[in-house]
């Protein structure tokens, strides 16, 4: 199963270290550090050597997904926004206070394009659950601006380098 014309990219696990050596390589540069949305663990997750079996339960959950999948990749066309989402986000985007809940100053290119982040994860928050072109409506607004946020205490802490 494939998905194409993917408008996301991801670096996974990426070390402090790693974020320093390829900085002068210019990998991060040309604003990538603007348009990514940074998670950042202080601790690495459990260590596993051989994951447990999937239960029934699980098994079932992955079919479920890829079923969702191949729905979500017959799709196409513009997204489309409620007005109540839309106006919700136009408020709330004219209020530096309440956009910028980190104030460190590592992340003034993030914020710079905050209102796109949030379009973007409520896409996915829609999509998630539904694989329908329906409005994404201001409750997965919502939970995408409470996901950002949620990032955005540890976020600077993952920009270390600059």
């Amino acid at each position: 199963m494939y998905i194409e014309n993917v408008s996301a990219s991801l670096i996974a696990g990426a070390t402090l270290d790693f974020l320093e050596d390829v900085r002068d390589t210019r990998v991060l540069q040309e604003g990538l550090l603007s348009r990514a949305i940074f998670i950042f663990a202080d601790e690495p997750r459990d260590r596993i050597f051989t994951p447990k079996p999937l239960s029934a339960e699980q098994l079932q959950y992955k079919l479920d997904i890829a079923e969702h999948i191949k729905k979500l990749k017959m799709l196409y066309g513009p997204i489309e926004f409620s007005n109540e989402a839309e106006e919700y986000l136009s408020e709330f985007w004219k209020d530096r206070d309440k956009v910028e809940t980190n104030k460190n100053s590592k992340l003034n290119h993030y914020y710079a394009r905050k209102n796109l982040h949030i379009k973007r994860l409520a896409i996915a928050v829609h999509f998630a659950e539904s694989s329908t072109r329906d409005e994404v409506t201001l409750a997965e607004c919502l939970i995408a601006k409470e996901l950002l946020e949620a990032a955005e205490v540890d976020m600077h802490k993952a920009l270390g380098f600059t």
